[in-house]
């Protein structure tokens, strides 16, 4: 599968994904995204690129945050998406249509940081984009970034379940078959049935890789790996949000953070 291959998905799902997370469905970002702001610490002040930002719901918290973002998606209707939010709310976040694997519009060390939140699982070819990170990124800058954890995007994953229902763990199974694309048909944890009757899925595809194969192609970036992280829901967001209980049991997220 090529970038323009995963990019006419993504143009499918624009619209839609748009409306259904402005509505707050996503809420396993409790998880994901809390977790990776807070690794990610003070930004005001930094030019950030944000690498998939897809209708820039991320970018625009970064912002509103006090950084100087600029985002980037493989996706011409995310990023139409994106601008539109930005002619509502003006933020001053840039946008470009780019695959993350050229971004000839930057010069070398012109960025304090790269951010990239659940976006690298979904990119055919990820050498290149840790190349083009490495090359914008100042000295001393850093990648962050997040993807869907090995262990549920390996090829044969399933869920497994107790004699009563209950889930209970995961089977990982031809975790060392890398890079078939995988179609996932998905919705928001919180869509509502009327609206799963209404639309269909979203189709999303990501690529399997391991956790030794993201270490290696980041080293051979020239990026150092500064931490490793597998965020789970605290007590308080269970009860909040009961069904992130799962993500206590198995892992879902891996968040790297890197350094030039």
């Amino acid at each position: 599968m090529k970038g323009d291959e995963v990019a006419a998905f993504w143009d499918a799902n624009a619209v839609l994904w748009d409306k259904f997370r402005s509505k707050g469905y996503d809420t396993y970002r409790l998880v994901s995204f809390l977790n990776f702001k807070e690794r990610l610490g003070s930004i005001r002040g930094q030019q950030l690129l944000d690498l998939g930002c897809g209708e820039g719901y991320n970018t625009r918290i970064f912002a509103k945050e006090g950084a100087k973002m600029i985002g980037v998606d493989i996706s011409s209707n995310m990023i139409k998406c994106a601008r539109e939010h930005e002619k509502r709310e003006a933020l001053g976040i840039e946008y470009r249509e780019a695959d993350a694997t050229s971004l000839s519009f930057l010069k070398n060390d012109s960025v304090d940081g790269v951010v990239s939140t659940l976006a690298v699982m979904d990119m055919p070819d990820i050498l290149p984009v840790f190349q083009e990170a490495f090359r914008v990124v100042r000295p001393g800058g850093f990648f962050q970034f997040s993807v869907l954890h090995p262990i549920i995007t390996s090829p044969a994953f399933e869920r497994a379940f107790d004699e009563d229902g209950e889930k209970r763990g995961c089977v990982v199974g031809r975790y060392f078959q890398e890079n078939s694309p995988s179609i996932q048909k998905w919705y928001f944890t919180a869509t509502s049935d009327e609206e799963r009757r209404a639309h269909p899925p979203f189709k999303m595809p990501f690529f399997h890789r391991t956790l030794s194969t993201y270490f290696s192609l980041l080293k051979e970036s020239g990026f150092q790996v500064e931490s490793l992280d597998e965020p789970h829901a605290s007590q308080e967001v269970i009860e909040k949000e009961p069904k992130l209980y799962d993500t206590t049991i198995y892992p879902y997220f891996l968040i790297f953070r890197c350094l030039k």
